[in-house]
């Protein structure tokens, strides 16, 4: 029972130079609530590097992302921030013509999956369900990542050009499965 809240772009392409359908901002702190659900958000606005979701800031998800096209990452695109997926967070039926199906990470930033699920995405070139690179940081202690695929490497989880990865802290930790790739690391691949 209850409310929901429906954030609809009706896969609608976004015409306008904008950073994401939603945007936090450096120094904000953004909140995708569990009653909240985005879906439909089409951007391919390649200038923007964004897909639904867009953060430089610190953004919390408890709510759902689906069915989101972007030019990196197709539901969230996380560029210089923190990002904190939560219990009862979904992220599913994204899709990105580069990185990043579910979310992309990239310019120092921080993603932290404390539970949650990232299904069915796909990403045309690497990580289907997350793509980390530049220096940023996967830390990764519950959660479900399964269903995905990239047409290159890494289904489920890209890590490279300076990123960390860290994934399960605990005896029943995070699991991963089921992911695809076009080339190597049908679940995780770490380049460096």
């Amino acid at each position: 029972g209850g409310y929901k809240l429906y954030l609809d772009g009706k896969k609608n392409q976004i015409s306008f130079a904008t950073k994401g359908f939603i945007k936090v901002d450096d120094s904000s702190t953004g909140t995708i609530g569990n009653a909240c659900v985005v879906k439909n958000v089409t951007n391919y606005n390649g200038e923007t590097e964004a897909g639904a979701v867009r953060s430089t800031g610190t953004l919390n998800v408890y709510g759902i992302i689906h069915d989101c096209d972007g030019v990196k990452g197709g539901g969230i695109t996380i560029k210089g921030g923190v990002c904190n997926i939560w219990p009862g967070a979904q992220i599913y039926k994204c899709f990105t013509l580069s990185q990043g199906g579910g979310v992309y990470v990239g310019n120092y930033s921080e993603l932290r999956i404390y539970d949650g699920e990232i299904f069915e995405n796909e990403a045309l070139e690497e990580g289907g369900g997350i793509y980390i690179g530049g220096s940023s940081h996967l830390l990764m202690t519950a959660g479900i990542i399964h269903n995905n695929k990239s047409g290159e490497s890494a289904g489920a989880v890209f890590s490279g050009y300076g990123a960390t990865l860290v994934i399960g802290r605990s005896t029943s930790g995070p699991e991963i499965f089921e992911n695809t790739s076009g080339g190597s690391g049908g679940g995780v691949r770490c380049n460096g």
